[in-house]
């Protein structure tokens, strides 16, 4: 098993194996931790390989982020329309499938609130309609209560007439 040692400040795993037919001692040492080219090495690949994976991942997240923003941006520009009473006359389809839900949703949120609107318009202009048959119902009413007022006053002014003849002869 190999040992620790130091050499002139410096930090080594060593090993020995002595070959009995040479009758030789086989020592070896390499530099232990950073001191090791190979561990640096190790360590250069590494840090390259995380910096490469988050490279790439911001270039994806990225990509991703555009590829759901700007779908959400044309729904929330959609629903803003719908609510200034100006609906889109096309619309879109999107790649992500909930997105695409939530246009069709919006689509039909936007013709049932079109049908109603005109279903509200429909029912106004029948509503005052029959406020101006009403309107125009009372006015003859009046203009015949008016008449009729007329009359029986002047059928009063004849009774108190032949009243006072009646009542001097």
């Amino acid at each position: 098993p190999p040992e620790e040692m130091e050499f002139r400040g410096e930090s080594y795993s060593v090993a020995a194996n002595r070959s009995d037919k040479l009758g030789w001692l086989v020592i070896s040492r390499i530099p232990n931790g950073l001191s090791n080219p190979r561990v640096i090495d190790l360590v250069r690949i590494i840090a390259s390989f995380v910096l490469g994976v988050v490279v790439v991942g911001l270039v994806l997240a990225s990509a991703w982020v555009r590829s759901v923003v700007r779908p959400l941006h044309a729904v929330a520009d959609s629903a803003t329309r719908i609510a200034n009473r100006n609906p889109p006359t096309s619309w879109p389809s999107a790649t992500i499938i909930e997105i695409d839900q939530l246009y069709r949703d919006l689509q039909a949120m936007s013709e049932a609130i079109t049908g109603r609107e005109a279903d509200l318009q429909k029912l106004n202009s029948e509503l005052e309609a029959r406020v101006q048959q009403r309107t125009e119902a009372l006015q003859r009413s009046n203009v015949e209560l008016s008449r009729t007022l007329v009359s029986l006053e002047h059928a009063k002014d004849e009774l108190v007439q032949s009243e006072k003849h009646a009542a001097l002869g």
